[in-house]
Order: structure tokens, then sequence, then C-alpha cells
């Protein structure tokens, strides 16, 4: 009698164990679907935006531009967790347009992928013509010119046409997406080449529009060395040029009237790995910084300035960071990566996607910018 009711309740005990053991499998296989759904799912919303952004604000989505017509060219932008995520695009002769994500976890035909799909459609109107230069710097290889794009105003690596092995290098980002990597300091510096620099400014004194105090600049940047943090400043002496520990991702130009009015002001930007510094230079060749921001930045990181009424505002991975001093004067955006001169601050580290728009772009826009090529550059290295 005794061993039966062992018997019993070992096996209810079995049971019972059974029982919980079953309960815990399908909580955990439930937890990890609905992780893998949300992992899909959230690389399909990222791509609508993406979308979103490429067609409604630089009207250029899968290779469709315009209001008419087109089937864009679908395209699979890969993470770096596991995810990836396919775009399609769709027109018809009205304009009525349909954009399709499809978020998936573990790609590349594993059984057990997890897929969603996200879809919008909308009305595609005209774009305001915001975005005046882009340089997406994917040529790579041998190419002695980075293309801009959208306006044309094409940047030469180095004072040549011809390459040198001083210019800025060619280097991969992720897949296709390319970028520039520049070498940074050297005693010889006025004898490298290690500067890309477009022909035409955007100070009214060449082909390419006149641009003055309210614009935005946006890049990717990747510093690999400090630059100096100085006070923040609206005036400097003439041929103050005494920078050597700056780095100078974006160069400021001088005005394009050869040091001699101060009115006109070309806008540049200083990135460290110790923060971002943005600069003007005048006409009288005078550098200082309205806007000097410190903090860490150890990866590919989105950099904004945005000018509004001569006011620089600094926005870092989309979030608005610091608003600068307001000085006298008209600014315009730069038209060159690095610096070729001796004295001003030479950056070492990589720079991919510049946009310049002729307009001062809000902070939804700026996060757009920011949300629409984040998934290219996370984890990536220079």
């Amino acid at each position: 009698m005794t061993l039966l009711l062992v018997v019993v309740l070992l096996a209810a005990f079995l049971s019972i164990a059974a029982g919980i053991f079953q309960i815990a499998f399908t909580e955990y296989r439930l937890s990890g679907e609905l992780s893998d759904s949300f992992r899909a799912l959230y690389a399909a919303d990222e791509g609508i935006e993406r979308l979103f952004f490429y067609d409604r604000v630089l009207d250029s989505a899968l290779g469709c531009s315009g209001l008419g017509a087109c089937t864009g060219i679908p395209e699979t932008i890969f993470f770096g967790n596991g995810a990836c995520m396919k775009l399609e695009l769709s027109r018809d002769a009205t304009a009525q347009t349909v954009v399709t994500a499809v978020g998936e976890f573990r790609c590349g035909g594993s059984p057990i992928a997890v897929r969603r799909a996200l879809w919008a459609t909308y009305q595609k109107e005209a774009v305001a013509d915001q975005l005046i230069a882009l340089w997406p710097l994917d040529e790579g290889g041998g190419a002695q010119t980075a293309v801009d794009v959208r306006g044309g105003n094409n940047m030469v690596l180095g004072d040549t046409t011809a390459a040198e092995a001083t210019d800025p290098a060619w280097t991969t980002v992720s897949g296709t997406d390319g970028a520039l990597k520049f070498n940074g300091s050297t005693i010889l510096k006025s004898l490298m080449n290690d500067f890309a620099q477009a022909p035409n400014d955007y100070s009214g004194t060449g082909p390419t529009p006149a641009i003055f105090d309210n614009f935005t600049i946006a890049f990717w940047v990747y510093p690999l060395e400090n630059r100096t943090s100085t006070a923040e400043l609206t005036s400097g002496l003439a041929f103050g040029w005494n920078l050597n520990l700056q780095s100078f991702a974006l160069f400021p130009s001088d005005g394009g009237t050869g040091c001699i009015s101060p009115s006109r002001k070309g806008a540049g930007v200083s990135v460290g790995q110790n923060g971002v510094s943005v600069f003007e230079r005048d006409s009288t060749c005078a550098v200082y910084p309205p806007l000097v921001y410190n903090t860490t930045i150890n990866s590919w990181t989105h950099i904004a300035v945005v000018y509004q009424s001569r006011t620089p505002m600094l926005y870092i991975n989309g979030v608005l960071e610091r608003t600068g001093l307001t000085p006298t004067g008209q600014v315009f955006p730069p038209r060159q990566l690095g610096d070729n001169g001796p004295n001003y601050g030479d950056f070492k580290g990589c720079i991919d996607d510049v946009r310049i728009y002729d307009q001062s772009l809000d902070a939804a826009m700026i996060l757009d910018d920011y949300n629409a090529t984040q998934a290219v550059h996370a984890g990536a290295s220079c």
C-alpha cells in the first residue's frame, strides 16, 4: 500500500513538473517569436520612413522622381543585427503612390525567418527644391571625382585630376555604400592633397546658387582624433588662422573675394572624437567658432548644422544639442571636405553622404534625414 502511494505521488509530481516545463517552454517560445516579430516589424517601419523621406523630401526613391508613372527598382538593405528590409515603390500616371517595406529577421533564406510587411499609399506632390547638393561618396575604386548627384558641383580629390598617394582614399561602409577616408595631420601638410573640393562655392560668385543665412548642412562622420575646444566667438583677427589643432571635416570658404571684405562668411564644421565646432571664415581670413559643443564621438555619427537667420544649430543623430551665437554678415555653406592648407586643421577619419539644403530644415526633417541612412552606418568601421 505504501509503495503504491509513493508511485502515485511520484507520477503526480512528474505530471506537474512536465506541465510546468511545457508552460515555461511555451512562454519561452512565444517570447522569442514576439521578439523576432518586433525586430521584423521595426525594420519594416524604418523602411517606410526611409521611402517617405526619399520620395517626398529628396524626390529620389528607388530610381523614381517627379510625378509621372514609375516602378521603382526594389532594394534590400541589411542591418548588422540579422535583420533586413526590402523596399518597393510604384506610382501611376495620376501620381498615386504605393510604398511597401518588408522587414525580415534572420535574413538570408533561414527556414525560421520572420517577415512583417507595411505599406502606405499617398498622392505624390511636387517636391520643393530644398536639396541643392548631394555627394553620396560611393564612387570607390580609382575614381578621382566625387559626384554631386543633385547639383552637378562635383568635387575633385586633391589638387589635380590625377590620382596621387596623398589624396583621400575610398573606403566601404556597408555593402555598396562607400565613404572618403582622410589621413589627417602631417608636418608636410602644405605638400599634401588630403581634401576634396567642388569648383564653385555658394557665395554668389559662381554658377552655383547663392545661399545665405538660411540653409542646412548634413553628413555622416567618423572622426579618429580630437579637435581643439575653444570658446564661442562671433569675430576673429584678420589672417588669424593658427588653428592647427582643429579637425575640419567641412572646410569654410573665404567668401570668394580673396580676403578683402568681411561681409561674406563661409561656414565649416570641425569634428573630433571630443565634439563639434561650427566655424566661420570671412573674407579677411578671420576664423572663429560661433558654436562649440563638447561630447564623445567614436563611431559613425550623423551631424546636421542648421543655419536660421544666421544662427547655427547643431543636431547630432537627429537630436538638437546646441544653438550657437549669431554673427553679423552673410553666411553661406561649404564646398570642401578636409583642409588643404597647413594652418587651419586637418581632418582624420571618414566622411559620407554630404548634403546641402537651401532651407533651414526643421527637427522632424533632420530626424528623417538621420533615420534614412542610419541602418547603413550602424556598427560600421572607418
